[in-house]
Parts: C-alpha cells; structure tokens; sequence
C-alpha cells in the first residue's frame, strides 16, 4: 500500500505520523526481536536518524559479528560508515536500494546469498526492462556492501564480485555510448528545435546541453557570473541537485562538481555563445530570477516562478518535442527516408557531445578536460568505442574505391 505524509512524501515501509503532535515515527525489529522506535519533527530529519541510529546499533551490537543480520541492514551499516559523501549521492544511493533492493531482494540474512541468487536477482529486473546502466548502480551497492561483510570475516566470500560482469557476458550485453544520437538525429532535432516557435522555452537550453557536454545539474546550476562574454568561456564550479527526501520546497541544493575533474572551464563555440548572449538580452528585457539557493543568486535558467528549472522538466519537454519532431518528419516525408530521433534524455546528450568530440578530437587529455571526466579511463572507453566505428567507416569508404 503507497502511502504519503500531507505534503506528499512517500512514507517508507515502518514510517508513520502520530496524529496526535504530527510527529514522524519509524518502527523497526533488529536482528533480536526487539521493536524499536525513532522519532523526528519531519520526514528529513526521520530519514536522517534512521540511517545514523542505525547504522551505531549495528556497530554495538554482537548480532553483526554473528552474521545474524539481513542485507538490509547490511547496507544501511555500510551507509552510516559512508560520511564523506555528498548529501545528493547518498540520497540517490537509498533511493536506488531502497527501490529495486530493500523490499524484494534484501530481507534474508546476509549467510544465505549465494552467488546464483544476485545473479538471477538481476535476469528479474533485466526482465522487467531495466536498463543495464541502472543494474550497474545496484552493483555498486551490493558489491562493497558483501565487500564489507567479506572483510570482517562475516562471510566466506563476495558473491556479488563480478556478478555483473558475468551477467553481461552470459547475455551478450554491453554497455556501449549509452544510445548517443547519431549526428544526423541530433542536426534534425536542433533543426526542429531552432524554428519551431514551442521550442522557444527551452530552445537556449537545449542548444547549449549539445553544445558544451555539462551534466544537467552543472547547466542548470550556471549563475550569469559563470559566463565570460569576453573571453567566450564556461566556469563550472558547482551543481544543482534535487534532494529526494528532503521538504518540498527546499529540495534544491548547490553541490560542488561531481568529482575535482568537475572544475573546469569550457569554451563556447559560436552556437553556445548565441544561445547564452539571447538568453541575456531576453533577461535584460524581461527581468532576472533573485531567488537564493546555498547562498547564490543569479541562476540563468528559471522556470515562470523563477525557480531554477529541474532536470525532470528538462526530460519531460526533451520527450514532447522528441515526439513531435518526429511527427513533421512522418507528415513531411514524401516517400523520403525519414530520420526517426530515438528515446533520449538529457545524459543522453552528453554522450551524444562527447561522442561527436571523439570523432573530431585525437588527444583524449582535452577530452578529458572538456568532459570533467575524474578517470581517464572512462574517456578512454568512449575514445575507443567511436573509434572502432570510426575505423568501420574508413575501411568501407576504402573499400568502395577498390570494388
């Protein structure tokens, strides 16, 4: 049963309201038996203690050292020891488990997984059309938390190492570009974009997305203090994120970059300068957001309220426009072939970015630069990738001067 508190939150399994002083409560069984209850003024704070309180009880109680734990609470003592991370990454980390994990996977103890279990674990959600990117995050919870268990001698081994790997092998699935769009498809959709007067909204945004490769929440996140009209450059040093759990209203946050990669400054090819420069003079007519996040103000891209926009708009209207471009296409073919644009969302264009950046660009530290990417290696795999195609192509267009 779905169940909300009265400003629309999700209440987790165990979480509740007291109607008689609206305080949040979350009740739950350790590994002993025994009930316990947490207590908090809202559901952010509730989610807070929850993880803290947790994760103490665990490290003071001998059950853990016995192994009489389930994986649930397995992950959530993994979680406690994880202060160094960013309030956005772990908020994503429990929505992740807590959705595909905690409810239909996590509740055995944590002696009784065996490695066929992950495995079949991931044929379910794989047969339910997730997406191989979204098993790879849920690798990224299991693993280091059986990692976890495995060093303290809780368990003979991880049986969730290289579990995905070996799931992929068995079903010949590679993870590839992340279905970045062709050159074409991207030229017709900015095509559409360009002189379909509905676009207008979004029409700089879209164009400096393709144009520069930022993560979504570095573009959204851009203050008019990050733009240098003169020497046409793009400072990143920051990033707007979305708190899942945290009060509605208040659930925009400023992040610093991703990873250190993540502070960099990029330079604007024309199409990005014009996009940013109509942006400024249509702000200079109408007026300027002043709302405050984190202490800054002057974001370029708000919404009618002046709020900076969300990513989940962004995809929204990336799929409306997505639909009707392909639409005209359809209704203007002519019996000529139709370039049909797939399902894409904003991560999808930045692939698409870096991918047509690999094409052109053969020193991958500049790559690397551009994107923020931490580890090279991640460029590394995307150079390689474009350049088997790459190599494709050179040989067919030799071939077709031979034949």
């Amino acid at each position: 049963m779905v169940r909300h508190d009265r400003y629309g939150n999700l209440l987790h399994t165990g979480e509740s309201v007291r109607k008689r002083d609206n305080r949040y409560v979350y009740r739950y069984m350790d590994a002993t038996g025994k009930r316990c209850s947490i207590y908090a003024k809202n559901i952010h704070e509730l989610r807070l203690k929850e993880r803290d309180f947790l994760g103490l009880m665990k490290s003071m109680s001998d059950v853990y050292a016995k192994g009489v734990i389930s994986l649930n609470e397995a992950f959530d003592y993994y979680m406690a020891g994880k202060k160094n991370l960013k309030k956005n990454t772990s908020d994503n980390y429990y929505y992740t488990y807590d959705h595909y994990v905690r409810e239909c996977f996590g509740k055995n103890l944590v002696t009784q997984y065996k490695r066929s279990d992950i495995l079949f674990f991931y044929r379910s959600l794989y047969d339910n059309h997730l997406s191989v990117s979204t098993l790879d995050n849920i690798q990224t919870l299991l693993y280091p938390t059986f990692q976890m268990l495995y060093d303290d001698g809780i368990i003979g081994l991880n049986p969730a190492n290289n579990a995905l790997k070996e799931f992929r092998k068995n079903h010949n699935l590679h993870t590839g570009l992340r279905n970045a769009l062709t050159q074409e498809q991207e030229r017709t959709f900015l095509d559409y974009v360009r002189t379909e007067p509905t676009c207008k909204k979004w029409r700089n945004l879209l164009i400096i997305l393709f144009g520069t490769g930022m993560r979504i929440g570095e573009c959204l996140g851009l203050l008019w203090d990050n733009i240098d009209f003169v020497e046409k450059t793009i400072t990143i040093d920051h990033s707007l994120v979305m708190l899942r759990d945290a009060p509605i209203g208040s659930r925009c946050s400023i992040s610093t970059p991703k990873t250190e990669s993540g502070n960099r400054t990029i330079p604007m090819i024309d199409a990005v300068y014009g996009a940013f420069m109509d942006e400024y003079e249509r702000q200079e007519r109408e007026g300027r957001s002043d709302v405050v996040i984190g202490g800054v103000s002057g974001f370029i891209f708000t919404n009618k309220e002046g709020n900076p926009m969300n990513y989940y708009n962004v995809n929204s209207a990336i799929e409306r426009i997505r639909r009707d471009c392909n639409e005209q296409s359809f209704s203007n073919s002519h019996n000529k072939q139709v370039v049909v644009i797939p399902h894409f969302s904003c991560h999808h264009i930045r692939h698409t970015f870096c991918a047509l950046l690999c094409q052109n660009e053969t020193n991958i530290k500049i790559i690397q630069t551009i994107m923020g990417h931490k580890d090279i290696r991640t460029t590394m795999d995307i150079y390689a990738s474009v350049s088997i195609d790459r190599t494709k192509r050179s040989l067919l267009e030799y071939q077709s001067k031979l034949m």
